[in-house]
Parts: structure tokens; C-alpha cells; sequence
């Protein structure tokens, strides 16, 4: 009898676990698509992704072992959260698909791939950095996996690593990836006529319509309008509104031109287009800029206040809501904004994750300007200047910062600096031209209306 009943507690038991491991096992809900605003609502490119992310979950929701249905519902997450912008969404959804294929085969390269691209648009740089080290012990003769170390590299401040790799990725592939990661670089180390060969060669590389190909032209447009040629810039705009229907870049970029030449209905005009298309902070960045500027307080805290919210501002320090990192554009935020302190809480968290990055000492450096701690400014600019950077924001700061502290040679200098670089500046410029004496910077050119 007491075998009997230790039979029964056994099975029991057994049965209870069975039922624990089922529980266990039970797949999660899967994430599914969510419908563009209405701007891209009608895109071709859409509907066929939406066909395709639809035909999957059913073959998912059917058989969730089919791992290489996960791993191409990932890709389609990936590709519509840097189409749509909504990424704080589609990079949860592409991770737990993700991650659902490393608890299987942890050594799985594509999902690897998957899951470093997820980090670096999440700006969690050091993690990418080690996924992509990872990737290329894998396979090292992959293009894809070295400019995963490109892009980590790069936002991490190792420099001379990132163009080792982007070299070696040019040399295996030399195709629009590689060609736009040579751009930035030598954006970065002050070639501005290198950086734009570089990028034409990645627009010519693509196919026209795609949308990485108009992101590498609307890049393009923006080194022209670094280096002050307004009209080619405008040009690469238009075409890509030209070959991608309602391009939020594209209405962007034209948004940018007007606000410089001080046509600010047009620039709203603009900048609306583009929030009607993608959530992105920068456009309620700039529209905020326009209205503050022209004395519209109300629709200008309107502006900043969703600009936070797409940044996450009000999540913990550590972005953990939307999973992405995102303060250094909260500190320039609120910089603009003249909430100083907002900005240095922000700006620090940032400086901590990556000190060697030269536009997180950029940004922690105009931040210390403007709290009157100027020698600490100053060494942080050096470091921000280090790479080479020819930047005319970055070098009038610079200038801004030294005659705060009475080096009015070197100031100058840098001043000589910007403008050799454009003629025309932006509106940034013409803002921190106003910390800089009016003497100084008009014998060496008009002072930007």
C-alpha cells in the first residue's frame, strides 16, 4: 500500500512538473505590426512588408520552432523601425524574436547580426562592440560584422579601430554600407571633400527609391549644407523626395534650407510634412527652434515637450522604457532649451557610458559653457577637436570658449577656421556666434542673418 501511494506521489509529481516545463515553454505573445502614420500609409514598400510580416506570424503563431520564419520577421521589425521611426516598438518586437533564436543556438551568426543592429540603434555601444567582436571571430572575412565594429568604433571614440575595420570592410565589400561609413569618417577627422566623395559613391551604389539609399543623399545634402553650398544641398533634398514619395529626410532637409535663410513658414511647412511620415525628435527639435525664435512660446514648448517625449525623457535615467539610450540628444535638448541642469544630468550619463567620444565631449563641453565652468569646457573641447574635426558649430564653440577665458588668438583662429570651412552658417551658428564679441568675428565675415 505505501508503494502505492509513493507510485501516485511520484507521478504526481512528474505530472507536475511536465505541466511546470509546459508553462515554461509556452511561447510569448508575438509582437505584430502597427500602421504607419498616415504620410507613409499608402507606401508600395510598406504593403508588401506588411504582407510579408502578416504571412509569418502565421507561420510563427503555427510552428514557433520555425526559427528562420523569427529571424526574417525580425529583419522586416528592424528595417520598419528605421522606416516608420517607431523604434522604440519595432526594436522590442525584433529582440525577443531575436532572443527567442539565441536561447536555441546561441551561436546563431544572423541572429547575432540581428541583435548587434538592434544594439547599435539602441545606442548600447559597448554591448554591439562585443556582439560584433564576436561576429567577426565567427566570420572574418564578413562585411556585415565589420561594420558592426565600424559603427560601434566609432560612437565609442575609438577611432583609429574604425578605420581599420571600415578599410577592411571596404576591401571585402565596397558598396553603399561601406562607402557611407568612410564618409562619416572622414567627416569625422575634418576631410569634408573626402566625406562627400565617399557618400556620392554610396548614392550612386544604391538603388534609387530605397530607403537607405535617399538616407545616404539626404547625408550627402547635409555635408553640403555643412560646407555652406546651400544650393547642392537643396538639390539632394529634392531628389529625394523625388525618388522616395513623401520622404520625411527629404521634407526635412528642405525644412533646414528655409530656416536658414530665415524663411520660417516655409520651414514649418516643411518640418510637418516630415512629422507627418516618421516619429523623429529632431523634427520637433527644429520646429521648436522656429517657434522660439519667432515668439511663439506656446507652440514652441508644445514642440519641446513632444521632442521629450520621443526621447524618452520622462523614463529613468537609463532610458529603460524605450530601451535606448538617449542622452546626449536630451542634453543638446535642453541645452537649446536653457534648462541647464536638465542638460548636465543628461550629458553626464552620456560622458560616463563613452568618455572618448568626441561629440559627447562636444555636447558635455557647450553645456559646461553655458554653466560658467569654462576651463572644464575648454579641456573637454580639446577632446571633442582631437579627431580633427572641421565642424563650424563645433569650432565657434570652441572659439566661444576660449574668450571666455581670454585666449583671444586662439579664439580667433578657430573663428578663421569655421568660415573657411562655410561661408553661410547654420542657425546653431548664428546662436553661439552670440557669445562671441561682434568685433571679433566680423573682420573676418558677416555675421549670419
Amino acid at each position: 500500500m505505501k508503494n502505492g501511494f509513493l507510485f501516485l506521489g511520484i507521478a504526481i509529481l512528474l505530472l507536475g512538473t511536465s505541466v511546470f516545463i509546459m508553462l515554461k515553454q509556452k511561447p510569448r505573445p508575438l509582437f505584430t505590426f502597427v500602421e504607419r502614420i498616415e504620410g507613409s500609409t499608402n507606401d508600395a514598400e510598406w504593403l508588401n512588408a506588411k504582407a510579408a510580416i502578416q504571412q509569418l506570424l502565421v507561420v510563427i503563431k503555427k510552428n514557433p520552432q520555425n526559427l528562420k520564419a523569427k529571424q526574417k520577421l525580425a529583419n522586416l521589425y528592424i528595417n520598419e523601425g528605421r522606416a516608420s521611426g517607431n523604434h522604440a516598438y519595432y526594436d522590442a518586437a525584433a529582440m525577443q524574436l531575436i532572443d527567442d533564436i539565441l536561447d536555441e543556438e546561441e551561436n546563431n551568426f544572423d541572429a547575432l547580426c540581428a541583435q548587434a543592429t538592434i544594439l547599435l540603434s539602441q545606442h548600447h555601444f559597448n554591448e554591439a562592440e562585443a556582439v560584433g567582436l564576436n561576429l567577426v571571430k565567427q566570420n572574418p572575412h564578413s562585411a556585415y560584422a565589420l561594420g558592426v565594429l565600424v559603427d560601434a568604433y566609432v560612437e565609442l571614440g575609438k577611432y583609429e579601430k574604425a578605420i581599420a575595420a571600415a578599410d577592411k570592410m571596404t576591401a571585402l565589400r565596397p558598396d553603399i554600407r561601406s562607402y557611407a561609413r568612410i564618409a562619416y569618417l572622414r567627416e569625422i577627422i575634418g576631410d569634408y571633400q573626402g566625406a562627400i566623395e565617399s557618400m556620392e559613391m554610396a548614392v550612386n551604389a544604391g538603388i534609387r527609391g530605397l530607403e537607405q539609399t535617399e538616407w545616404c543623399r539626404y547625408n550627402l545634402g547635409k555635408l553640403y549644407e555643412h560646407t555652406g553650398k546651400l544650393t547642392l544641398a537643396k538639390n539632394c533634398y529634392e531628389l529625394c523626395l523625388l525618388y522616395r514619395n513623401n520622404y520625411a529626410y527629404g521634407n526635412a532637409g528642405l525644412g533646414s534650407i528655409a530656416h536658414i535663410e530665415g524663411n520660417l513658414q516655409t520651414a514649418v511647412t516643411y518640418y510637418k510634412r516630415a512629422k507627418a511620415s516618421v516619429n523623429d525628435f529632431s523634427f520637433s527639435e527644429a520646429m521648436y527652434q522656429i517657434y522660439k525664435s519667432s515668439g511663439q512660446t506656446n507652440f514652441a514648448n508644445a514642440e519641446l515637450m513632444e521632442a521629450e517625449k520621443l526621447l524618452g525623457a520622462n523614463d529613468l535615467n537609463e532610458n529603460e522604457t524605450h530601451g535606448h539610450y538617449a542622452d546626449k540628444e536630451l542634453a543638446e535638448l535642453y541645452t537649446t532649451a536653457n534648462q541647464y541642469d536638465k542638460a548636465l544630468t543628461h550629458a553626464m550619463l552620456e560622458y560616463n557610458r563613452r568618455p572618448d567620444n568626441a561629440e559627447v565631449n562636444r555636447t558635455l563641453a557647450w553645456v559646461y559653457f553655458h554653466k560658467n565652468q569654462y576651463k572644464l569646457a575648454d579641456e573637454l573641447m580639446q577632446v571633442a577637436l582631437k579627431p580633427g574635426t572641421q565642424n563650424p558649430e563645433t569650432l565657434l564653440q570652441a572659439a566661444a570658449i576660449k574668450m571666455k577665458l581670454n585666449f583671444k588668438t586662439e579664439a580667433s583662429q578657430y573663428i578663421q577656421r569655421a568660415y573657411s570651412v562655410s561661408k553661410i552658417c547654420s542657425v546653431n551658428a548664428t546662436e553661439i556666434l552670440k557669445h562671441i564679441p561682434a568685433q571679433m568675428h566680423l573682420t573676418i565675415n558677416s555675421v549670419p542673418k
